[in-house]
């Protein structure tokens, strides 16, 4: 009776133990507390739809919503290291699935999140440590969003459109660098 009493406090211990790890774990990442409610990695449930606005004729899977209050919040999962600043093209794809979900449930999310997993890559400045930034969604964001969406519609009606960047690593992976006569490598 007494070993089995032991074998109770030593599970109980370790349980305890392992939850604490677990939220310590969650914190450090920069996750919200709340449950996944929605995940387009496949990795432990099935693929989610996209969300879609058909008012701003946009429509997309983010990594993960985490309900976190009256909307869900975005979360951005960027698989290399962190630059030493978020890229803008970061930030409006974030910015894309904040709108979506302020579309599909009605209500604004306050922020979404941005995680770099911290993994070997190139940039100068860029940390290897995993790091989670917080994108407020302001109306600022919104505007430059439907900005660039407007710029890009008018873009798809152009027999040509220039290069919009500076950045020979982008041409080199650029699926059109074979047809392009501007790309920089």
């Amino acid at each position: 009776m007494l070993l089995l009493l032991i074998a109770f406090l030593v599970a109980l211990l370790a349980g305890w133990w392992l939850l604490r790890l677990g939220n310590q774990v969650r914190a450090a990442s920069g996750l919200p507390s709340g449950e996944v409610v929605y995940s387009d990695t496949g990795a432990w449930q099935r693929q989610e739809r996209p969300l879609i606005s058909r008012q701003f004729g946009l429509v997309g899977k983010p990594d993960y919503l985490v309900a976190a209050g009256a909307a869900p919040v975005p979360v951005e999962v960027k698989s290399g290291r962190r630059p030493a600043q978020p890229y803008p093209g970061h930030i409006l794809q974030l910015a894309a699935y904040c709108l979506l979900v302020e579309e599909t449930w009605h209500v604004a999310p306050a922020f979404g999140l941005l995680h770099y997993a911290g993994r070997a890559g190139a940039g100068q400045g860029a940390s290897g440590d995993p790091v989670t930034l917080r994108i407020p969604y302001t109306p600022a964001l919104k505007a430059q969003l439907l900005e660039i969406l407007s710029a890009m519609r008018a873009d798809r009606q152009s027999v040509n459109v220039a290069r919009s960047h500076e950045e020979a690593v982008r041409c080199q992976h650029c699926g059109l660098a074979h047809a392009c006569d501007e790309k920089l490598t």
